[in-house]
């Protein structure tokens, strides 16, 4: 794989804008107003509602069935504790149970006071059932509960209060309703004991385990909680003050919230915990949306990864599944080895967000999206990556997902532009320094000369089609990634325009460090050369460094990490001798990684974790406890092994930052 990733894009002409993805209506063939979905795959579901509807899909929503033996009692909600074991709730006494998987049901014999009650939520953990019912004859609430997976139900009382909903997480419900002494609407913890109250009506709560939870409202109340329930002390800003109905989470960052609207009803989606939202706009979506289910689809050996199913249940007998972006086409199919540049996506369904890649290795990308039909990434190919036809997919971040296969294909350079002759001039310095391997001192924007020589029988090197990129490589990242405006170049032309040289000002800051800085340019015809070189820039404009032949680390003076002593290619015998110092009473890892970056190219060469053993800092002498660290010729690889300079990086590998670094010069034997 590209042994390099991307944490930071600085280029030019990046346009962002937000766009959202689309949510299909399925067809059902009914116009009763829908109140509950489940789905126990990603193809077998349930969606209920009034008038005694009961809608079956075996096809993921593609074909709906209406089941007939219900009534015409208004259904509530539908559950599913296992595949096989369900249970549809409703008005007047409607509680049925199946135990195939919904090919049968059969109605429940329920006590005295249950006949003619309405059946509202029900929620399940492990063995247990709980069902909340509000019987509006008498006034009275319940919870109709079973602990032997719904052999046998008992119910219990629940006084003074209006119920509407119960959830459970282990060992504990909580049921949420209005008090009918206090006139205010509560949250109860086990029936009994209330741990939130207000005026804002809650219609939903759903636990992602067992302390993560969420609520929502009416005037576009949410809450969070993080102790199972037993306080509520998060609310939540939706950026909207319709009445929220439903909640459902993957995980305790992903999750969706809908509810009523105006012209269109609400769908939210966030993907931390509910700190920011992004809402979906369409409107063709009913205003009136009243539940959401969503599930990931089990993934097998083939597939690249998990596939989310969502689904809505609304007003007027309508459904809404969640749509997959599609990609139609993509813009350019073919680059050679060592590309840089951009990529179209064009298609349906992008989300503000959205990730394009393409497969293999050696190959990444950053995305931008201009529109929900198009996207717009940079491209990195590697020089040595291999010369194939690959899918490209793009990842919406509500994780829909799609794919076009072998939609791009890496093709062989034939290496016909050579890049040398690199000069720079930093800042505040009147003469220009030629680089030399092993790596050269520049300033954070300094001036860069070089040569582009073209050897192509068809291909000249001009202005406009150089197409400059300068790539800065450090810390393991690509941290810039400079296109360069031909407005920004001087050029000189000769050798009946087969060789140039150009010349520019950095027009962006490069971080202090070494790193590696990559060339880019191209011919006429298309024609790629990329060159990287070993750099070290300064932390001033006024502050260049004079190389050593021995360098100490970077963060030799980080009291949070110790110090280093040095690090020395001995190519006697062929090996690096990186020494680390932790100072007594600091912080140490219980682990780090040690990397080993390349120049010229900065490829990682090395790699390995180490286990600190734990010390007491006062048994330590008053110079720290030491540790040497010998990598040989042969840890590195031929592949890497290479005359010039390496960076190595001392990365904590529980908070996976880097708590030093420093360089030294391979002298390979």
């Amino acid at each position: 794989m590209l042994k390099k990733s991307l944490i930071l894009l600085l280029f030019f002409g990046l346009i962002s804008s937000a766009a959202l993805a689309r949510w299909d209506l399925l067809s059902t063939s009914v116009t009763n107003n829908l109140n509950a979905a489940f789905f126990t795959s990603s193809t077998e579901g349930f969606v209920v509602g009034a008038g005694g509807t009961v809608l079956r899909t075996i096809s993921g929503g593609s074909n709906f069935t209406l089941q007939t033996a219900f009534g015409s009692d208004n259904y509530n909600d539908v559950i599913f504790p296992t595949t096989l074991e369900g249970y549809l709730l409703g008005n007047n006494g409607q509680l049925w149970k199946t135990l195939d998987g919904g090919t049968n049901f059969t109605k429940i014999l329920l006590p005295a006071g249950l006949t003619a009650a309405d059946f509202q939520k029900g929620a399940f953990f492990g063995t247990n059932r709980s069902i909340a019912v509000f019987n509006s004859g008498t006034s009275q609430s319940y919870l109709y509960e079973s602990a032997d997976s719904g052999a046998t139900f008992a119910s219990t009382l629940i006084p003074n209060y209006t119920i509407a909903g119960v959830v459970l997480i282990s060992g504990e419900s909580l049921v949420w309703g209005y008090n009918t002494v206090t006139s205010k609407e509560s949250i109860l913890l086990n029936g009994t004991i209330e741990v939130w109250t207000g005026s804002q009506v809650i219609n939903d709560i759903f636990f992602v385990n067992n302390l993560f939870g969420y609520a929502v409202g009416s005037n576009g109340l949410m809450l969070k909680t993080t102790d199972g329930g037993h306080t509520w002390p998060t609310v939540l800003n939706t950026g909207v003050t319709n009445s929220l109905r439903a909640v459902y989470f993957l995980s305790s960052d992903t999750g969706w919230v809908i509810g009523d609207g105006n012209a269109s009803g609400t769908i939210l989606f966030t993907n931390d915990q509910g700190n920011t939202f992004v809402p979906y706009v369409d409107s063709l979506i009913d205003p009136n949306l009243r539940d959401i289910y969503a599930l990931v689809e089990n993934t097998t050996a083939s597939q690249e990864r998990p596939v989310v199913h969502a689904y809505i249940a609304a007003a007027a007998g309508k459904v809404y599944k969640l749509s997959s972006p599609i990609i139609n086409t993509v813009t350019p199919t073919a680059e050679m080895q060592g590309w840089v540049g951009y990529v179209t996506v064009e298609g349906t369904g992008f989300m503000s967000g959205v990730a394009m890649a393409i497969g293999g290795t050696q190959i990444l990308s950053v995305t931008s999206m201009e529109s929900s039909t198009r996207l717009r990434s940079v491209v990195l190919i590697g020089s040595q990556a291999s010369t194939e036809a690959r899918d490209v997919a793009v990842e919406n971040i509500d994780k829909t997902y799609g794919s076009k296969t072998k939609a791009f294909t890496v093709t062989p350079n034939p290496n016909l532009v050579k890049i040398s002759n690199i000069w720079f001039l930093n800042q505040g310095v009147s003469q220009w320094n030629k680089y030399q391997i092993p790596f050269q001192s520049i300033s954070p924007t300094p001036a860069i000369s070089f040569e582009v020589e073209t050897s192509s029988l068809t291909a000249i090197v001009s202005k406009e089609t150089l197409n400059t990129k300068i790539l800065f490589f450090q810390d393991g990242f690509y941290k810039n990634i400079i296109f360069v405006p031909s407005s920004l170049i001087s050029f000189e032309s000769s050798s009946g325009q087969k060789k140039a040289t150009i010349s520019f000002t950095m027009p962006q800051v490069l971080a202090a460090g070494p790193g590696s800085l990559e060339i880019y340019a191209e011919d006429s015809d298309g024609d790629v050369g990329r060159l990287p070189i070993s750099v070290e820039v300064s932390s001033s404009s006024q502050d260049v460094p004079t190389p050593s032949g021995s360098l100490e680390g970077a963060g030799s003076n980080d009291i949070a990490a110790g110090y280093v002593i040095g690090s020395v290619w001995d190519p006697a015998v062929g090996a690096v001798t990186i020494q680390f110092r932790f100072k007594p009473g600091i912080y140490l890892p219980a682990g780090y990684d040690l990397v080993i970056l390349t120049g010229p190219g900065g490829d990682v060469a090395f790699k390995k974790h180490y286990y600190m053993p734990t010390l007491n800092a006062a048994a330590v002498s008053s110079t720290g406890m030491w540790q040497n660290i010998q990598i040989s010729q042969n840890d590195i690889g031929h592949p890497y092994l290479r005359n010039g300079m390496a960076v190595w990086l001392l990365i904590d590998s529980k908070t996976n930052t880097i708590r030093a670094r420093g360089k030294f010069v391979i002298n390979a034997m």
